[in-house]
């Protein structure tokens, strides 16, 4: 992680993936593509070193993991981060190159750095991973993750992965709430990494920030950028947060003139995707057929399905109702009466 950008105009900086593990110094390379700028592209070398990021804040640490995944053939892992998206759900890169029973996942449990070493040591302390959902089209190379087709089957960039664990989250850990929709241009946010700090090894993950704030216009293809790179090897998969809901999953970093700049796997762009994924259950009482009236509307926006209507009132505490038209419209209610209105194929529901 990387404190400040400013000199990075002075500086040629060349990172890629920020993944990676952790005795390698290999650079790693993606693909992608967009609407209106240039993809996530391959280059080369290694990052100059800045100057190192800030200590995570306890916000930041009940919600990031320290992912750790051995590399066949030697006593090295694959350093990640990731952020807990649900109870037994983390989300981080694809190109990390997660493996069900044999990653291991460590939580940070209010410190800076995570619970116990890495699960190539004895010791480990944490939890193992029983699944690893990508989107189809998406092809994981175990062996070099560096050279995966992150694409899905939609030619749209997707790298990252749907994580379940093999046992809850601990008690000090917290859900991310994750952004229905993008920040847009210019909004301030904090990217987050367990990563090398100024390319210096960073043996006991210790958990950084650093501020940054969105370069790119829209999502579109899955995408986004930021306007400089504060990231390093070890940070991929690690989270940007914006008014406190992750907005992406770290892929790499990319020239896109004239500057270095991070880019990111959208969340909100595959969000049924991932909700789909974690097989995402409510906390609401369902009326299925039913629209919910009077009371006091809170929000009205486009929601793909009734499971993302759901999460995005679950997610906000003013809100004690929903109403999802047959996958489009979702209308989130702060205040309820007992109106109700018989409508085929409309979803509520009331917490």
């Amino acid at each position: 992680m990387r404190l400040s950008a400013a000199a990075s105009s002075f500086v040629i900086v060349a990172l890629v993936l920020a993944t990676g593990c952790a005795a390698s110094t290999t650079a790693e390379s993606l693909e992608g593509e967009g609407a209106g700028q240039p993809a996530p592209a391959a280059v080369g070398s290694t990052a100059q070193p800045i100057t190192n990021g800030s200590l995570a804040s306890v916000f930041l640490q009940q919600r990031t993991v320290a992912i750790d995944t051995p590399i066949p053939g030697t006593t090295s892992f694959r350093g990640c981060t990731g952020v807990i998206i649900g109870r037994r759900t983390v989300l981080t890169a694809a190109h990390c190159g997660i493996k069900p029973g044999i990653t291991g996942v460590r939580f940070y449990n209010g410190s800076v750095t995570p619970s116990g070493p890495p699960i190539t040591f004895p010791g480990f302390v944490g939890v193992g991973v029983s699944q690893a959902t990508v989107r189809p089209g998406v092809v994981v190379n175990f062996v070099t993750p560096e050279s995966s087709d992150l694409h899905d089957s939609n030619g749209n960039f997707a790298d990252f992965v749907v994580v379940t664990l093999t046992a809850p989250i601990p008690s000090t850990s917290r859900e991310a709430d994750l952004a229905l929709g993008y920040a847009g241009e210019d909004v301030g946010a904090t990217e987050v990494g367990r990563g090398q700090h100024d390319g210096l090894a960073n043996s006991t993950a210790q958990l950084r920030s650093a501020p940054n704030s969105f370069y790119s216009s829209s999502t579109n293809s899955g995408f986004f950028y930021m306007n400089d790179n504060r990231t390093d090897k070890g940070d991929s998969g690690g989270p940007v947060f914006s008014s406190n809901k992750v907005h992406g999953v770290l892929s790499g970093a990319d020239w896109i003139p004239f500057g270095w700049r991070d880019s990111y796997t959208s969340t909100a762009w595959h969000l049924q995707f991932i909700l789909d994924a974690m097989s995402y259950v409510g906390t609401s009482f369902k009326l299925p057929n039913t629209i919910l009236g009077g009371g006091t509307i809170m929000s009205t926006f486009f929601a793909s399905s009734a499971r993302m209507c759901e999460y995005a009132c679950d997610h906000d505490s003013a809100c004690h109702g929903f109403t999802s038209f047959s996958g489009s419209l979702c209308i989130l209610r702060s205040a309820l009466s007992n109106d109700t209105t018989a409508a085929p194929g409309a979803v509520s529901g009331i917490r």
